[in-house]
């Protein structure tokens, strides 16, 4: 039996092209096997991508801002909360950080540099936290206050 090479369809030893598809190349069996596992092996090999850890955030809405710095680096990133899935902290009492950033082991020097430099743009010290708290109070005790029986527009 001959096969066609591009849609695999089975055909007698007489036929010269494949009618669904029209490709002239029809091959014998074991050819097609060897074509198929050929091309098993590279699809494995392009999905066979070693992930490492290059970084932590401390809450959710941090990780998804530096997952987003990542991604617009186009760095491919995968987020996860170690303490997700079955079992909780309270039961495993695992002391990890809120979220680990992992990325192709071939992008981690890079994604590490770039975590680095997006946390240093996020951090505050403690005497621009205290400014920040100050103009704050000042900007709500000088906001007038609502009149009572004022109408809603």
């Amino acid at each position: 039996m001959r096969y066609c090479s591009h849609c695999g369809i089975e055909y007698d030893e007489q036929a010269t092209c494949c009618d669904t598809c029209s490709a002239s190349e029809l091959i014998d069996g074991e050819e097609l096997e060897r074509r198929r596992s050929s091309a098993r092996a590279r699809a494995h090999e392009l999905n066979d991508v070693r992930l490492v850890r290059v970084g932590t955030a401390e809450d959710p809405l941090t990780a998804e801002l530096l997952s987003r710095v990542l991604d617009a680096a186009c760095t491919p990133v995968f987020a996860k909360d170690p303490r997700a899935g079955v079992m909780s902290i309270a039961t495993t009492g695992m002391p990890h950080d809120w979220w680990e950033f992992w990325v192709p082991e071939t992008e981690a020097e890079r994604a590490t540099q770039i975590l680095a430099q997006a946390k240093a743009r996020l951090s505050v010290t403690p005497e621009e936290a205290a400014r920040a708290a100050e103009e704050e109070e000042l900007e709500s005790e000088q906001a007038p206050a609502p009149e009572k029986d004022a109408p809603v527009p």
